[in-house]
């Protein structure tokens, strides 16, 4: 059987991590990455591990900004505001915690009725959502950390770009839009129990979404909620070594929603084509993976273990 690198190679993928100009691997955690984040502006990434530290790294050079001890359990999830001045952390002790990015002081506590899955700012910066396993959606005012919609439910969750919608995928299946300010339902979208990890075009309109039990990634129109196809794996006679049904670890798509970054516990990064709907890249790991696109399309950053790793994506 072919193995997973030099199958990378055959198809003309790099083996290696490699940004032009840029890191390519991060090191210097000392436990597992479980959570990772770009900047709006796409100038910093941090990174967050079972070692109690977030480390803020320039995106393009690979230098580190900041390393911040949090003595905290392990950290789900992390979110740069808008501004890129404070990072928003949340842990599996029901908390968030609001960190200077300049100084690493706490600026705000606030608490949260479970373990936190996934975090967001809107985009002007003044609400911070959560959601965590249960299905638990809160959404709070950043300056003081009052709590501002409650009753939501979902667990996963996405700001639109004009930051008047918020986008929830929920755990019994289907995508719920609702007003950003009241919390009232604008629409939802039926995906015949497919949800509710999801990931949006900045425009909204492209919307995927994956679930345990169907184990594909489906596309979706996200103004009419038609479905626009589905993301499978090839056949185990085409690529024996890729076609491994997995659990996803991790869902990501470019700003301009032509391609999907797909990671699971097979230990393998597919890249998709919305267009032709078919992968375009694979890229072998060592560990389960975490992934996150920079806000430009064009990089890709991949938690491996205790490093980060980072390709360039090609446009398609």
């Amino acid at each position: 059987m072919i193995s997973l690198l030099l199958a990378a190679s055959l198809a003309g993928l790099p083996s290696d991590p490699l940004v032009p100009g840029g890191p390519g691997l991060l090191s210097g955690h000392r436990d597992t990455v479980t959570a990772l984040a770009y900047s709006a502006d796409g100038q910093w990434l941090a990174t967050a591990s079972r070692d109690s530290s977030i480390r803020v790294w320039n995106a393009s050079t690979g230098a580190e900004k900041a390393s911040i001890a949090t003595d905290r359990p392990q950290i789900n999830a992390i979110a740069f505001s808008p501004d890129g001045a404070v990072l928003a952390t949340g842990n599996v002790e029901l908390q968030i915690r609001l960190l200077d990015v300049a100084t690493g002081a706490v600026k705000r506590v606030i608490a949260y009725p479970d373990s936190v899955l996934e975090l967001i700012f809107s985009p002007d910066g003044t609400r911070l959502a959560a959601a965590g396993p249960t299905g638990t959606v809160a959404v709070y005012a950043v300056d003081d950390g009052k709590q501002v919609l409650s009753g939501l439910r979902g667990q996963s969750i996405r700001f639109s770009a004009d930051g008047g919608t918020l986008v929830l995928g929920q755990v019994a299946g289907g995508i719920t839009l609702v007003d950003a300010k009241s919390g009232k339902t604008k629409k939802t979208i039926s995906t015949s129990g497919h949800s509710p990890t999801l990931t949006l075009s900045t425009d909204g309109k492209l919307l995927a979404t994956w679930n345990a039990k169907e184990r594909g990634i489906r596309l979706w129109n996200g103004v009419t909620g038609k479905a626009l196809g589905e993301l499978v794996p090839p056949k185990a006679n085409e690529a024996p070594d890729f076609a491994t049904a997995d659990t996803l670890t991790s869902l990501a798509m470019t700003g301009d929603g032509s391609l999907v970054v797909s990671a699971g516990v097979n230990k393998v990064i597919r890249v998709w084509s919305t267009a032709t709907q078919k992968i375009v890249e694979l890229h072998p790991l060592e560990h389960h993976g975490i992934v996150a696109v920079s806000p430009d399309g064009k990089s890709l950053a991949v938690a491996d273990g205790t490093r980060v790793k980072v390709w360039p994506l090609r446009a398609k």
